[in-house]
Order: C-alpha cells, then structure tokens, then sequence
C-alpha cells in the first residue's frame, strides 16, 4: 500500500496516490478548483456581492434606478422579432452548409430524433438537419 506524504492515507496504486496528494487538503502547494473552497479566495473576478460575503458584510443596496435599468435591458435582450430573425439567418446558413458541403448531410450522417430538411439542387437531394 502506498500512502499519502502529507495526510497517511492508504493508496491502491500510484495514480491514485498522485491524484490524491495534488488534490490532498494538507498540500501547501495543492491545485485550487472549484470544489476548495480556498479558489473562490484566491480568483480576481468578484463583484461587491462576493466581496461583502467573504468580508462577513450584509449584501449592497441596489437602487430603484439600477434594478429599472436592469429589468429593461432584460426585457429587451430577446424579444420575438429578435428571435424571428436569429432563427431566419440559422435557417439560411444551414442551407448554405448543405448546398457547399452536400457529402456530410448525407441521410446516413443523422440519427436520433433530429430535424431532417431537404434540398433539391443537380437533381439529387440533399438532407440536412
């Protein structure tokens, strides 16, 4: 059995001793991920919230002026003509594709539950998705 320079813990074999002690809460120099709670410390991009928070401080006050902001520029990201359009330009480019690159949207190269569109041109048809 091997075990763990900085804790003692048992190991099968050396990979999991490895992945282990690079992770090992006792390793001064252990990698931070998302897991740790210490990399949440460490990262550079916070925001007051998280500030507050790690500084034991109650949450800002966000003004009336700044949430109408914030409500209307959310209203406003995605509305129905904005969505019409995105979905008319994917339409067109996936038409684009299959017209430039007939040999990958062959019937054989889809499966499952996807949307089929057919194209004629040359004579021959071409699926696409």
């Amino acid at each position: 059995m091997l075990n763990c320079k900085y804790c003692k813990n048992e190991r099968t074999d050396l990979v999991s001793l490895r992945n282990h002690e690079r992770m090992c809460k006792f390793n001064p120099t252990r990698k931070l991920t998302p897991k740790n709670k210490e990399f949440y410390k460490t990262r550079k991009n916070s925001n007051q919230f998280l500030k507050a928070k790690e500084l034991g401080l109650s949450d800002p006050v966000v003004s009336a002026e700044t949430r109408t902001k914030m409500s209307e520029k959310s209203k406003n990201h995605w509305t129905v003509e904005k969505r019409k359009d995105w979905s008319e330009k994917m339409k067109i480019q996936a038409q684009k594709n299959i017209e430039n690159h007939p040999e990958s949207y062959s019937y054989n190269n889809f499966c499952g539950r996807a949307k089929k569109l057919y194209i004629k041109m040359n004579g021959c048809i071409a699926v696409g998705s």
